[in-house]
């Protein structure tokens, strides 16, 4: 069994399922167990008796951490240290992601995992202080350090660049921070190699994409690759610019390209050039967002329908149409975390599927009970008078609420 911790993330998310598709058994948490509580972490494991843990969980707001340095050390020191101390007591391995942030950036050569570490902000500092951690506390571990990640399930570059790419004239994009762009994909492959190998070779790897580029140069992949299969549809103009026209709080490596040869060496990994990832994961990517986009078109129509119902006072049907619009948004959100969603109606049971907040439960329940009893029961008319312009105003305003609260649950939006 592999505990996945912080299976909710970005990275977590791939491991999940890449860990299903391989036949491993797994199970996962994220902040329901908190990994600042040794005794909330020795539960869940008495419960699950994992043979490796797999901690995803981070603090990673790079620029946050700048100002809210005690958190990002509580998560990547601290929680870690109490995961560590975990895997030692049930003598399993380990596996850790970290960064290239632990470097300053200063190289002009690939960076292997002997060079020496010397983070220039909270964030790398606090990820060091995690590794440090570990190499103390647990012998069995893997410590995976990646670069520049990107991938279906999170907030990150690629997602930026198509959403400012469709929408404005011109961009510019730093071309003098060199690297190599890493899918989550392709760290997922690593740790199932890791772990299916039995090759007990514990340390610290590095894994990014093959070759070598910019910022600039990667944007400038994805609006091509972007046009050719119309996840982009403008005709930006894309120009490099330095560092020094995009001050951040937090100073990024000015060259963090990872040496992989220890990963090829020990694990015989065949290591894809960020080319190759990057053109696979927009081919995988293109479908699921028409898909998404479809379920969502439909809810933009269901709402729109229900404001005209309510200026005409059909307030029964106005209501049942925010359901179909509730309905559609949450199937969208499940389409693009988990695959096609299930053929069922009840709100409620939706937004657990889509994660989405627990705040809007009693109001789910309230537009299935007029949903459900407007479409089988045969007294219509009378259901219809307990609505009035009031209570319907309200039914108009919450939906759109939570419209927003569940559309933001996908971190791409191209409609």
């Amino acid at each position: 069994m592999i505990w996945i911790i912080g299976d909710k993330g970005m990275l977590g998310r791939e491991v999940s399922k890449a860990l299903q598709e391989a036949d491993i058994p797994s199970t996962g948490t994220d902040r329901e167990v908190s990994i600042l509580e040794p005794e909330a972490l020795r539960a869940y494991a008495k419960g699950c008796k994992p043979d490796w843990i797999i901690n995803c969980s981070a603090y990673t707001a790079v620029d946050k951490a700048e100002d809210e340095k005690e958190a990002a050390f509580a998560i990547n020191k601290t929680g870690v240290a109490n995961i560590a101390a975990l895997a030692s007591e049930l003598d399993i391995p380990l596996i850790h992601i970290s960064t290239d942030y632990v470097f300053d950036g200063s190289s002009s050569e690939p960076l292997t995992e002997e060079a020496p570490a010397g983070p220039t902000g909270v964030y790398g500092a606090s990820k060091l202080a995690g590794e440090e951690k570990i190499r103390k506390i647990c012998s069995k571990h893997f410590i995976i350090r990646t670069a520049w990640l990107y991938g279906q399930y999170g907030p990150n570059f690629v997602y930026t660049m198509l959403k400012l790419m469709n929408k404005l004239d011109t961009l510019k994009v730093v071309d003098d921070q060199h690297g190599s762009p890493t899918w989550t994909k392709d760290i997922t492959g690593l740790i199932c190699t890791i772990i299916e190998s039995d090759n007990m070779t514990y340390g610290t790897y590095h894994l990014s994409g093959e070759g070598e580029c910019t910022w600039f140069e990667f944007a400038r992949e994805i609006f091509r690759l972007g046009r050719e299969n119309g996840l982009i549809t403008s005709d930006c103009t894309l120009n490099p610019c330095s560092s020094e026209e995009f001050p951040t709080p937090a100073k990024r490596p000015a060259y963090s390209l990872l040496s992989k040869e220890k990963v090829k060496r020990n694990f015989q990994y065949s290591v894809p050039d960020w080319k190759e990832s990057i053109e696979q994961f927009l081919d995988i990517l293109d479908p699921v967002l028409r898909k998404v986009n479809n379920w969502l078109i439909l809810s933009d129509s269901d709402i729109d329908t229900a404001k005209y119902l309510f200026k005409g006072k059909k307030y029964l049907y106005q209501v049942f149409t925010c359901q179909q619009a509730l309905e559609k948004a949450l199937k969208a959100v499940i389409e693009f975390y988990q695959g096609p969603p299930p053929r069922i109606h009840n709100l409620k049971q939706l937004s657990r599927l889509a994660g989405v907040s627990e705040n809007y439960a009693d109001f789910f329940v309230d537009l299935d009970y007029y949903y459900i009893r407007s479409r089988y029961s045969l007294d219509i008319q009378k259901i219809g008078k307990t609505l009035n312009q009031e209570r319907c105003a309200f039914f108009l305003e919450k939906t759109t609420e939570a419209l927003e609260c569940i559309i933001s649950r996908i971190p791409l939006i191209t409609q």
